[in-house]
């Protein structure tokens, strides 16, 4: 099935996005011994998220449906970031500097991200599935 035929039915199962922004991954080590805000242990192929600590408690716990162009994941909040101010993110050759229209940066553990969409940083639409 196409992506523009699943951002279609997702837009009518569920109405329009909750939020766009952008999908970004993080932790290229193991990181061994490492937790999420959560709690849970940190794995690079997790299906969870963070959100910047200004939202944590707003969409703790909270999953998602993350969809751009080029894939769709759902995952599970389970971590925070200052991602809000955390400077330039490069997304499909383009720069974006914090501050600048995107409603929420999604953090998801590098192998979870690269299976879905490669290394490059996603201009995504967010829909908060509970």
């Amino acid at each position: 099935m196409s992506l523009l035929i699943c951002l279609m039915l997702a837009c009518e199962t569920m109405g329009l996005p909750d939020l766009d922004g952008l999908a970004t991954w993080y932790g290229i080590d193991d990181g061994s011994g490492a937790v999420f805000r959560s709690g849970e242990p940190f794995r690079l192929d997790a299906p969870y998220c963070a959100v910047d600590a200004a939202l944590w408690h707003e969409y703790e716990g909270a999953r998602l449906l993350v969809m751009s162009d080029a894939g769709l994941m759902e995952c599970t909040v389970a971590d925070s970031g200052y991602l809000a101010n955390a400077g330039e993110f490069w997304y499909n050759g383009n720069m974006w500097v914090a501050g600048e229209g995107v409603g929420i940066v999604v953090d998801i553990p590098h192998d979870a991200f690269v299976r879905t969409w490669g290394d490059d940083t996603q201009r995504v639409q967010v829909w908060r599935l509970e």
